[in-house]
């Protein structure tokens, strides 16, 4: 009953769970186009799709919107051979925001979600593990745009400008003071990353060390139309 308070139905969330989400620019909606497509993404990842949407809507669903995801979840145990049966399960979860949303309202609303869910007779305690703000930086600002060129200039691939479903505080402190963020990467779906066997390809490490090389000649060129 609590879990159904907060799935997905369709792909998308609640609609108290995507108040105040910020739409995906035209920009960024042309950079899906050249992305695999969503039926290859999840194919390649070993992924069944949730719904007959998930494929044609991959982008829109992970790049653009908000997300519940459930980290972990714990109940009695599994592995004894004994029949008395568990009073308490715990899980962990996380709520990922999509520009637009503001992070503490989202906070309570899902705590309310959860508890309004709970059955009669039944008791629940949420621990609060942080709330990190979401941002949104403009594709098209000469910064971005500088570092585009730059990371196509060293690897001959073009830089597709889309949103990252991550949790990094600092680029939401640091938009919201103007300052315009770059972040690139170099990895591979198959590093595993925050995963058993984390790893990069040396590879990717050289490629990246001279994409930063010429991000930052970009930079340098751009004299005082950096922000």
């Amino acid at each position: 009953a609590v879990g159904g308070a907060v799935a997905p139905r369709e792909g998308r969330l609640r609609g108290a769970l995507c108040a105040g989400v910020a739409p995906a620019g035209p920009v960024e909606v042309e950079a899906w186009a050249g992305l695999p497509p969503g039926a290859q993404v999840l194919a390649e990842s070993g992924l069944r799709p949730a719904d007959a949407g998930a494929a044609e809507g991959f982008y829109m669903r992970t790049l653009a919107s908000p997300s519940l995801d459930v980290h972990g979840l714990g109940c009695g145990e599994p592995a004894a051979v004994k029949t008395n049966i568990p009073g308490e399960a715990v899980a962990t979860l996380s709520l990922r925001l999509a520009p637009g949303q503001d992070a503490p309202a989202m906070a309570g609303v899902l705590d309310s979600l959860l508890r309004d869910a709970l059955p009669e007779g039944a008791e629940m305690t949420i621990e609060d593990l942080g709330v990190a703000l979401p941002a949104a930086l403009d594709p098209g600002h000469p910064v971005l745009v500088a570092a585009a060129e730059g990371i196509e200039r060293a690897t001959g691939w073009h830089a597709a400008p889309v949103r990252l479903g991550g949790t990094l505080p600092v680029v939401a402190v640091l938009a919201a003071k103007g300052i315009p963020t770059v972040l690139s990467g170099f990895g591979l779906p198959d590093d595993g990353i925050h995963g058993p066997d984390e790893h990069l390809r040396v590879e990717c490490l050289e490629t990246g060390t001279l994409a930063a090389m010429e991000i930052l000649r970009a930079l340098g060129s751009l004299g005082g139309h950096s922000a």
